[in-house]
């Protein structure tokens, strides 16, 4: 279809270089590192409720517009969630 953009299939070298800038942005915060990987574990084995892990996640990143960013893009349903928060960050202030 013209004019149609289909977005590009996400690799595993995408998810691991996601997963590389996480933890360089956290390279002095490693609990933090560790705690968004167990969610993701997490999320992807049932144990925890998705949307609690993704709002989980959007905690940990918060104040890294780009892992922001990267994260709507393996996960969409994070799209969701980060809308809510911002809209309770915008009613807060």
């Amino acid at each position: 279809m013209a004019g149609r953009r289909v977005p590009p299939e996400l690799t595993m070298d995408d998810s691991v270089s996601y997963l590389h800038s996480l933890k360089e942005t956290f390279h002095d915060e490693p609990a933090k590192f560790k705690e968004f990987l167990k969610l993701l574990i997490d999320i992807k084995a049932y144990r925890i409720n998705k949307v609690y892990g993704i709002a989980r996640m959007i905690e940990l990143i918060k104040g890294h517009p780009k892992l922001l960013l990267g994260l709507k893009v393996f996960l969409p349903e994070a799209s969701k969630e980060l809308c809510q928060s911002h809209k309770r960050i915008t009613r807060a202030t």
